[in-house]
């Protein structure tokens, strides 16, 4: 899903999958919710997300991003709260993707389980 963030009054598509997950792994050595669970210490950890996110948005509306990465510091200060009501919002994680997924990751490790019985 693609929703859009507002900088500098220009609208920039934003997307949170993937990417944003192995960019967060590649720079901090965490995982996502890792990440965010130890933002506090680490809040450069939004400045990976919002540049990730920023990057796979422009891939998926098939446009290019005009913003650099190392002005993302302070674009994020300008939209720090419109960031976070965006990431923390379920469009981007649903709870019931979260349940489906814990939910087939359950069915799986008993189907594993029952192979090593046999």
């Amino acid at each position: 899903m693609v929703e859009y963030l507002e900088i500098k009054g220009k609208k920039y598509p934003v997307r949170i999958g993937y990417y944003v997950m192995k960019a967060v792994k590649a720079e901090s050595d965490m995982s996502l919710g890792d990440a965010l669970q130890k933002a506090d210490e680490n809040p450069e950890v939004h400045e990976i997300i919002l540049w990730a996110a920023l990057k796979q948005g422009a891939w998926a509306e098939d446009t290019e991003l005009d913003l650099k990465r190392e002005d993302i510091p302070m674009l994020l200060d300008l939209v720090f709260y419109d960031y976070l009501e965006l990431y923390a919002s379920e469009k981007f994680f649903p709870k019931d993707l979260v349940e489906k997924t814990e939910q087939r990751l359950g069915n799986l490790n008993k189907k594993t389980e029952a192979k090593k019985k046999k």
